[in-house]
């Protein structure tokens, strides 16, 4: 948000120093054309195409990650990770992390027997 506001409220304070009278009357240069560039105002620019462009890959490779789990077959999964020696125990869900699906059914394990309250 602070970004937004800075980057937008630095162009239009510079273009409120420009006088439009001669570029109207068609008897000087374009605008903001014949200003002098401001060296903070190109750092600025360049962090913000920068930090943008780093989003955008992030994003991007997010989204393909995301895509790539949905595809993944979980009964597969299941019994290749309980294949593993060290793995005691696994389990799976019916609802996946990006289904938006909430559950509150507990779940109950025959022989245990839940710690006293107290």
């Amino acid at each position: 948000m602070v970004s937004g506001m800075l980057f937008g409220v630095l162009p239009a304070w510079r273009a409120t120093r420009v006088n439009p009278a001669p570029s109207l009357k068609g008897t000087g240069t374009a605008g903001m054309a014949s200003s002098p560039r401001l060296p903070l105002s190109r750092l600025l620019v360049s962090l913000q195409v920068g930090m943008s462009l780093l989003l955008l890959a992030g994003a991007g490779l997010f989204i393909r990650t995301l895509r790539q789990l949905s595809a993944v077959d979980l009964a597969r999964l299941r019994e290749n990770i309980a294949a593993i020696p060290s793995v005691e125990s696994a389990a799976m869900s019916q609802h996946g992390l990006t289904q938006g699906v909430e559950s509150d059914a507990s779940v109950h394990a025959p022989g245990f027997r839940p710690a006293d309250k107290g």
